[in-house]
């Protein structure tokens, strides 16, 4: 991604963290039209984590990390799990928002880096690697994705929007107002985007509507 729009997410998300994390069920006033459109966003959302966790819940995975975690419900919720869970988000505001939340859970097993995942050197691996509304703003998906498949000793999870249907179109309206970078995905392209990244024969894809869930089996 180049510096610009790596700039522009960053800042759309260090000014966006509490209306974020409203979407996940913390209550604040909003006008009728940002309420509608929450509430839609939030049933996505929803179907998006109970998929996930579904996934976790296996023995097998004791270690995740959560990518792009954000305000932290993903890793509250493996927290939940037993995991031992690592948010990594370059968002100051929003991973502020994350250990508040692990702190009023009073949850064990859990830390955070303040990093770009692009960016970042790990110096070791996870059992699974989560990455749930990442993609959206990654300009260049597939070294990304193949570096979260070399990081996982078992799975990686990956939610990618789909550029069709009127929610897509809401979104490219929404986050050209707000300078964002966003980016949309055909099956076509997301399938490409598999092969590319050494995934090919190792995936399998969940339709939630507005997006798909790719579960990847490393091993």
């Amino acid at each position: 991604m180049s510096s610009k729009k790596h700039e522009q997410v960053n800042e759309f998300f260090d000014g966006y963290s509490e209306k974020w994390d409203s979407l996940y069920g913390k209550e604040r006033k909003k006008d009728p039209l940002s309420k509608f459109a929450d509430e839609v966003l939030r049933a996505v959302i929803k179907r998006r984590l109970s998929t996930t966790l579904g996934f976790t819940k296996s023995e097998k995975i004791k270690t995740i990390l959560d990518a792009g975690c954000g305000s932290g419900q993903y890793v509250v919720e493996f927290a939940k799990q037993g995991k031992l869970v690592t948010g990594l988000d370059f968002a100051e505001s929003m991973l502020k928002i994350a250990k508040k939340s692990i702190k009023d859970e009073n949850l064990p097993g859990v830390d955070f880096l303040q990093a770009d995942f692009v960016e970042y050197f790990f110096s070791k691996k996870y059992d699974a690697v989560c990455a749930m509304g990442f993609y959206d703003y990654i300009e260049n998906p597939a070294p990304v994705l193949k570096k979260m498949i070399e990081i996982s000793n078992h799975e990686v999870y990956a939610s990618f929007p789909k550029a069709k249907g009127i929610l897509a179109l809401q979104r490219r309206v929404r986050y050209k107002l707000r300078s964002c970078p966003l980016w949309l995905y055909s099956e076509k392209r997301l399938l490409a985007i598999l092969e590319q990244s050494g995934a090919s024969g190792k995936y399998e894809l969940v339709d939630l509507g507005r997006d798909w869930i790719v579960r990847i089996k490393v091993s």
